[in-house]
């Protein structure tokens, strides 16, 4: 166990196992995860804005093409969280962009939603 498991939250667990699971049943797939967790301080919001960071993206986005869409984007949330006005905005321009979009709360579903997605 590494240390630092102490300091990670529902959603931080959650992504990790999403994470090693795409890394050992897709280890050739295109994919990321997008770090626009936690807080930040004025400089790095300062920053954040210069570089065009956005709020909103979602955690999960797989750049691989199937069944007429361009790829699969998927928002994480744990327990009773729920999706924020800027999350939602972004899943729908991805929609608009002929990406698939979900938004999932357990490992299982995920790899459901991965799986159903790439065969």
């Amino acid at each position: 166990m590494n240390p630092f498991d102490k300091y990670l939250g529902p959603e931080d667990i959650l992504g990790g196992q999403c994470a090693k699971w795409l890394f050992a049943q897709y280890p050739k797939m295109l994919w990321w995860h997008t770090p626009n967790e936690g807080r930040r301080t004025p400089f790095e919001r300062y920053r954040a804005e210069l570089l065009g960071i956005r709020r909103g993206v979602s955690d999960i986005l797989i750049m691989e093409a199937r069944n007429g869409c361009n790829g699969l984007v998927i928002e994480l949330k744990a327990g009773r969280n729920k999706c924020t006005p800027e999350q939602f905005d972004f899943l729908e321009k991805m929609k608009e962009r002929n990406y698939l979009t979900a938004v999932v709360y357990k490992f299982e579903e995920f790899q459901q939603t991965v799986n159903d997605y790439l065969k």
